[in-house]
């Protein structure tokens, strides 16, 4: 998945739920990370890391989930 970013409830993109398969973690009362796409290759997140960068979205990074579990590079 590619993470959007972590924002409050003032800060949120207004659009940020119209891209693919956005899940919401919410870390605190205030903030939210967003989370977008479901990749099952590298080259395919990067390839979306791309394309939303180009939306505004210059900060995002690829996260990797095996099995429920974040995986650390």
């Amino acid at each position: 998945r590619i993470n959007l970013g972590t924002f409050g409830n003032f800060d949120t993109p207004a659009n940020i739920f119209n891209e693919e398969n956005v899940i919401t973690i919410p870390i605190s009362e205030e903030k939210t990370t967003y989370l977008s796409g479901l990749f099952y290759s590298l080259d395919q997140a990067i390839d979306y890391q791309k394309e939303i960068a180009k939306k505004g979205y210059s900060n995002s990074f690829i996260v990797a989930y095996k099995d429920g579990k974040k995986l650390d590079f």
